[in-house]
Order: C-alpha cells, then structure tokens, then sequence
C-alpha cells in the first residue's frame, strides 16, 4: 500500500487536499459532529483518505482507466463542493431584506460601488423622494459652531462637515440617523489617545453618509463595530460588514463624541446618483487635492439645505468652526 508521506504527495500535486482541509477547518464543528454520529463518510478528509486508498488500488492493479474516472469523480465532486461553499458563504454575508422604512414602505440593501469615474447600483434602486431631506443628526439646539461641507482645511480638501458643542463640559451628545439606510462599512481608529469610530450608512436609492469622531456608540451599533479590526493609531481604513444592518430614520447610533475638550463630529452626505456643481468647474479639473478622493469630492452635498426648515434655520445661523482662512468658504453652500 502507499505510504502516507506518499498519500499527502498525491493529494498536494492534485489539490484535493487542499480542498478538504480547507473545508475540514472551515466546518470543523459540523465536520466532528458527522464523525460522531457515524456519518464520517461525508467529511472532506474521509472523502480525501477514500480518494488515496481506490487511487493506490486502481494504480497497483494497472486498471488505469479506472482509476482516471475515479479522479474525474472525485474532482467533480470537490468543485461541487467548492460551489457550495462559495453559495453558502454568499448566503451568509447576504443583508436582511425587506426591512420596513419610516413611512412604512418595504426596503433592501443594494450596493454601490465606484468604479473610478461613477458610482453604480448592483440592481436597479428605488427612487429617492423629491425633494431629498435628512433628519437631525443631533439636537442643534445645542450645537455652538459648525463645518462647511466642501472646503480646505488645514492642507486636505474636506467634502464633510459638521456640528461642534464647544461649551459642553464632557463629550456626552446624541447622535441620530438621519436616514433609513444600512450600516454597511466601518472603521475604529486611535486618535490622540481616544478611540474613535467612523460609520458609513447606505440608502439603497443612492444616498450615503458617513459619521467620523464618534466616541461611544449605541449597543445595537456596537454589536456590529465588534466585527471590526483592533483598532491602531490614525488608521481610519474602512471594512464593510459581513451583513449590513438597516437603521432606521431617527435611531440613536451614539451618545458621546470626539474627545475631551472637542465635543463634534463630522458629517458628510454623498448623493451617488449624479455629480455635483462644483465638480463640473475647471477647478475640479486641476486642483489635486479635490481631485484626490473624488468619489467623494464629486458627490457630496451641502447637507445643511437638506435638514427640516426648523434644523435648517438653526444650523445656517451657527458660525464657523473653521480658521480664519476657510471661515465661511464652501465648494457645495450658499454663504449668506
């Protein structure tokens, strides 16, 4: 009989053991499970140890023929096998769907995805109503100051904005959704010392936004960024979830912000469905830096305009977070 130095050779040069253990140790727990219940016969590696045996058997007895169609078989077999596994983990990472919206319509995930020039739907989305609004991110009551969406600061083109409480004595602040859309991407960094987190939303008509310097997130959120890689010092990278999760219009994603001494977050809101003004301008033509990110840079909004006429009104009369060289400047608002 063959060895069994000799018997992994053989599985190694046909890939067959490759095969097995991969699905032997993806499946472990159900593969012992088989073992225990006298239904080894179906486990990849008795399928494997099967193979190597009718190979040897076939080859000593020069029925060659025979041991080529058990080969044939037995790859058949493995595909098939890899097929299912692929199914079974698309299956797995696929969202829930029909998840009811606020006005009580039925809605799905579907993602978008940029190919370097545009943003395009997986399948055919739903409209957005006409014309687009957002809720509160928070209570702007007691925002002090904001960011314009859409300028430079510092030495980096922002395309986001957002809100500042700069009197508040902790981080402690509310923050809500301010759509029905999936949470669907993150990323957990360290910042100065503080642990922060930033969340992308998708609504599946083509509207996405994203939250950054978020500091201490709802439990339903917090279940989901526990998927998310240790975080390391000011690596914001992002990773999608395995399922997004559909948030509703309204719902508390956190309850502290930013970190000692800077209580705001950022907000940036992304319409992918077709570019902005300021992106048909020469100055989006030239001007690395709006160029640099321009899946975002392209798309993004001035979300003040967006916000209920109450919220508007509030958010318009706030100052400028900003130096004194951006102040007031904005590639996407209206500067009154």
């Amino acid at each position: 009989m063959i060895s069994i130095n000799a018997m992994k050779s053989q599985l190694l040069q046909t890939g067959f053991l490759s095969v097995a253990l991969a699905f032997h140790n993806y499946f472990k727990p159900a593969v012992c499970h088989l073992h225990r219940v006298g239904w080894h016969f179906i486990s990849p590696l008795y399928i494997a140890e099967q193979y190597v045996i009718a190979y040897d058997y076939c080859m000593n007895k020069s029925t060659r023929g025979s041991a080529h169609v058990i080969i044939i078989v037995l790859i058949i077999v493995a595909l098939v096998g890899v097929l299912g596994y692929m199914a079974w983990n698309a299956y797995k990472k696929a969202p829930v769907t029909n998840n009811v919206k606020s006005d009580g319509t039925k809605i799905s995930y579907i993602d978008w995805s940029f190919d370097g020039s545009v943003w395009k739907p997986a399948s055919t989305p739903p409209n957005c109503e006409q014309p687009l609004l957002i809720g509160a991110p928070m209570d702007v009551s007691k925002a002090t100051s904001k960011l314009y969406p859409g300028q430079v600061r510092g030495t980096d083109f922002k395309p986001h904005g957002g809100l500042a409480v700069d009197t508040a004595a902790s981080t402690s602040l509310n923050v809500y959704a301010i759509r029905d859309a999936y949470l669907f991407r993150g990323s957990r960094y360290i910042e100065n010392d503080v642990i922060q987190y930033l969340l992308d939303f998708m609504d599946p008509c083509g509207i996405f936004y994203r939250y950054d310097h978020i500091a201490t997130l709802s439990k339903e959120v917090k279940k989901l960024t526990d998927q998310l890689p240790e975080p390391k010092l000011d690596d914001s990278r992002t990773v999608s979830f395995s399922t997004p999760v559909f948030i509703k219009k309204g719902a508390t994603i956190a309850t502290a912000v930013g970190k000692t001494g800077n209580t705001g977050f950022d907000l940036g809101v992304y319409d992918l469905r077709t570019r902005n003004e300021a992106s048909k301008t020469e100055l989006y033509k030239t001007d690395a830096r709006r160029i640099q990110d321009k899946e975002q840079s392209f798309y993004s909004v001035c979300w003040f305009d967006l916000l209920p006429p109450k919220e508007r009104d509030i958010v318009n009369e706030l100052p400028s977070r900003s130096g004194v060289l951006e102040g007031t400047s904005s590639d996407y608002c209206e500067i009154n």
